[in-house]
């Protein structure tokens, strides 16, 4: 399975110390409602946007997801066990902080994702919740190289 899950800033930590806490430790959690908690599996691959940046990050899964305290200090009581309850393992960790992937209107065309649909209407469906994705979609979202060969992100 391809992932693309979303995360956003909680009260005053940013979306990025939250990945780069969770992900550097190889670990990621999911809430009671993510739709895929329970159908995540090793060799899963997962990427994760960030909004008004793109994707900056993309993980393989290492374990199924588990009701588990995390096994290293958290010190973010925001995500708490109660509050994100499942933890799963991750390994062979990227971060493309500074050159994201922007989900602009030319790579939108690219998606098998948004095949039949208008790619210049509002598109935050696509990120408002984790999703399977094809492996298609997932090597673009994930590729800092478009098929045209170009850059994706920022310089």
């Amino acid at each position: 399975m391809f992932i693309l899950t979303s995360i956003s800033d909680k009260h005053d930590l940013s979306a990025e110390q939250i990945l780069e806490t969770l992900l550097g430790n190889e670990w990621f959690v999911f809430g009671d409602k993510n739709p895929l908690r329970e159908k995540l599996r090793p060799d899963d691959q997962i990427c994760f946007y960030m909004k008004e940046r793109g994707v900056v990050a993309k993980a393989s899964v290492a374990s199924a997801a588990k009701q588990q305290p995390l096994p290293f200090p958290f010190p973010f009581p925001c995500l708490s066990t109660e509050a994100v309850p499942w933890s799963f393992r991750v390994v062979n960790v990227e971060f493309f902080f500074d050159t994201p992937v922007i989900l602009e209107e030319r790579l939108r065309t690219q998606l098998m994702s948004f095949r039949g649909k208008d790619h210049k209407q509002n598109w935050a469906w696509f990120v408002q919740s984790t999703k399977a994705v094809s492996e298609e979609d997932f090597t673009i979202l994930t590729s800092r190289l478009n098929r045209f060969g170009v850059l994706q992100g920022r310089a």
